[in-house]
């Protein structure tokens, strides 16, 4: 039997002893939970901003890997193509399926599992998917642009010596809806995209109004919304003193336009309304997108770094913005992470701009694309083309 020495004051020492000790084990249990959420945050923050020191080789390519020959990320694939073919390749260069053709200068555009090919003022566009050829389509006219969607559905800017036209197929090839661009009325179309469900379109245009340079952003709707309305325009927004060259969709019913001074976010999977506009510091010199996520570098005078680059998602909301020491040729969104290259050198950017990866190649790049996989990407440089792989 234990005998305890001290004070007692009956009922009143008891709920004080239980109060006390509740907020000793409260206390105990917060400081606790800050602990395990610092480290937590510790973790991520570490995550997102771990470095590289270098790369390793995990397959070669040597055959064709030059300056004419491209590659594009295919979903879980790569995509080759060159002015004599395109092909679907696994991670380890091993063929899925290949088209020959003989094309001076082939536009490609992936949407899912669908691709499109198409010779710049040529006269022919192939459709694939993961399986294959799905159907080639002769067209009439000069083919000048192209763009596919989820469903294997192709819209093409076609051209005379005089006219545009504007051409949607099916992915069998079949006709959907044409017409010719009236650039009196309408103006020059500068940039185009067409939703993942294939159901609107968004086109850009360059006209000259009383004096005065102006670009609008028009909507079209090939479903039953658009039936009803003249040339199937939904929705029409102009701009004054505005050269809006890129206009790209994010899923089925959001879309951005990015001007010389300005981003335009919109969204609407039927009607599409301006949701919110970002000006500008400065006049636009790189724009890219990717997934849900735009990218825009500018001038940055009076700044020891001279270029800026600001980070959006698909609504308008800034995520990342940093300084960089130099402009670079081409920039491309790998992850959480910006990939910025020039002739021999390469960064990769958190999008905080810690500075990820720094590394200066012993041949010239001729092009650099992140890859299914974390921090992958194929290095194609005058030698051959590669799958690496950051450490």
């Amino acid at each position: 039997m234990s005998i305890i020495k001290g004070r007692f004051d009956g009922p009143k020492d008891v709920v004080a002893g239980v109060k006390d000790f509740k907020e000793k084990r409260g206390i105990k249990g917060i400081i606790l939970v800050v602990v395990i959420m610092a480290l937590i945050l510790a973790g991520i923050f570490f995550f997102l901003n771990r470095g590289y020191s270098g790369y390793k080789v995990l397959d070669r390519y040597s055959s064709g890997a030059n300056a004419s020959v491209k590659f594009a990320s295919y979903g879980t694939n790569i995509l080759r193509y060159s002015n004599d073919g395109i092909s679907s390749l696994n991670d380890k260069f091993e063929s899925n399926w290949t088209q020959g053709y003989n094309m001076q200068k082939p536009l490609v555009d992936v949407c899912g599992e669908y691709v499109v090919c198409g010779d710049y003022h040529g006269e022919e566009i192939y459709i694939f998917n993961n399986k294959g050829l799905v159907t080639k389509i002769s067209v009439t006219y000069m083919l000048e642009d192209l763009k596919v969607s989820a469903k294997g559905g192709v819209f093409a800017v076609l051209a005379d010596k005089e006219r545009k036209y504007m051409k949607y197929y099916d992915k069998n090839g079949d006709t959907i809806a044409e017409g010719l661009v009236q650039l009196k009325k309408t103006g020059y179309p500068l940039s185009f995209d067409i939703s993942e469900d294939g159901r609107l379109l968004a086109m850009s245009y360059l006209y000259i109004s009383s004096g005065i340079l102006k670009s609008s952003i028009v909507f079209y709707n090939f479903d039953k919304a658009g039936e009803s309305e003249i040339d199937r325009i939904v929705a029409s927004y102009e701009y004054s003193d505005a050269v809006i060259p890129q206009v790209s969709f994010y899923g089925n019913d959001m879309a951005v336009a990015v001007g010389d001074s300005a981003a335009y976010f919109f969204e609407g999977s039927e009607k599409p309304t301006l949701k919110k506009t970002m000006d500008f510091d400065h006049e636009a010199e790189s724009v890219f997108v990717d997934g849900d996520k735009l990218g825009v570098v500018w001038a940055n005078p009076g700044s020891d770094k001279p270029y800026h680059a600001e980070i959006y998602k698909s609504n308008g909301t800034r995520i990342g913005n940093f300084d960089l020491d130099t402009v670079y040729d081409s920039y491309a969104f790998s992850g959480e992470n910006i990939l910025a290259y020039n002739d021999n050198d390469c960064k990769l950017y958190s999008m905080s701009g810690a500075v990820k990866f720094n590394y200066t190649f012993e041949n010239r790049i001729f092009g650099m694309t992140p890859v299914n996989g974390k921090e992958r990407f194929v290095l194609v440089t005058s030698d051959e083309a590669q799958v690496i792989a950051l450490k």
